[in-house]
């Protein structure tokens, strides 16, 4: 007598998406099955997986016409619009280059990231890495309303940033409000109250600070400080420093000169220190303080130690 042959049975498609599921047990599926019910895969908003270190955004090129070279380069002309992550980089003519990550950008430059709007005749940059030149480019920072021009950007990393010869000032260009700020954000360039004029503007929105090398800060045109180095925040928390001197002439004390000293204490506390000294009085200093909270705002202020002549 021959032995009994064992044939495989075939498996149910139940028991087949158990296996190939980890998010749906065995268990359940040969219940749902067992009980002449059809299995029910609930859905997610978000597929959860593990992110590679080296993942990288994907990158997405359209213009009126595009020819390529496969994993070499491409050249877009004509409305050319190049999206990577956060970033959109919009021109005439564009070439990107594989191999390097280099893009070529020319013709009415515009490129925009993290709420910032620079706009120049040409720009070079490593994608990637956020490396590259803009030039002759005038630039808008929404997180710090502030604007300017320059006569080259160089881009530090994604969150630092040089520019050479430039200007920056966080005020309107004249008395038109918001049209002023439509026009920075176009790249117009136009007279400010304020404004910082330097040989070298170094910005870092990470440590949240400006350094302006060989500063001049001119008001209404005309220069009223000058300081080899200058220091400013770039976002909402003041930085303790020096503020704008001031001189006054009268009959009474004669010619007055003050340099008052901002000192940002904490978040919600600060102090303006601001000694001075006059040629008909004896030198003096005054000194005042704030502290704020969702419920009591108040501040004092105390004129004190004056020298006896």
């Amino acid at each position: 007598m021959r032995p009994p042959v064992s044939r495989p049975r075939p498996i149910s498609l139940a028991a087949a998406l158990a296996v190939a599921l980890p998010a749906v047990s065995v268990s359940t599926a040969q219940a749902q099955e067992s009980a002449g019910q059809p299995l029910i895969l609930k859905s997610v908003k978000q597929l959860h997986q593990t992110k590679r270190k080296d993942a990288r955004p994907a990158m997405a090129l359209s213009a009126d016409r595009i020819t390529s070279e496969m994993d070499q380069t491409s050249t877009a002309e004509g409305d050319v619009q190049l999206r990577y992550g956060g970033m959109l980089l919009k021109s005439k003519t564009l070439r990107y280059d594989y191999p390097q990550d280099l893009a070529t950008a020319e013709g009415e430059v515009e490129l925009s990231q993290n709420g910032a709007v620079l706009r120049g005749p040409k720009l070079e940059l490593f994608v990637d890495k956020f490396e590259g030149q803009l030039e002759s480019p005038t630039y808008f920072f929404a997180a710090t309303g502030g604007s300017g021009s320059a006569k080259a950007l160089h881009f530090l990393g994604d969150q630092r940033m040089r520019a050479d010869e430039a200007t920056y000032s966080t005020c309107p260009v004249s008395d038109k409000g918001e049209q002023d700020l439509q026009d920075a954000k176009a790249g117009k360039k136009g007279q400010r109250d304020w404004e910082l004029v330097t040989s070298s503007l170094n910005l870092d929105f990470d440590a949240g600070e400006g350094v302006a090398k060989d500063a001049v800060v001119r008001f209404l045109g005309v220069p009223i400080l000058a300081a080899p180095s200058l220091s400013f925040p770039l976002g909402d928390q003041p930085k303790s420093g020096l503020l704008p001197p001031n001189v006054n002439i009268d009959n009474r004390s004669g010619v007055e000169y003050s340099q008052p000293f901002y000192w940002s204490i904490a978040p919600n506390r600060d102090a303006t220190i601001t000694p001075f000294i006059m040629t008909r009085r004896a030198p003096a200093w005054t000194a005042s303080s704030a502290t704020w909270s969702p419920v009591i705002a108040a501040r004092s202020t105390t004129r004190c130690c004056r020298t006896t002549a």
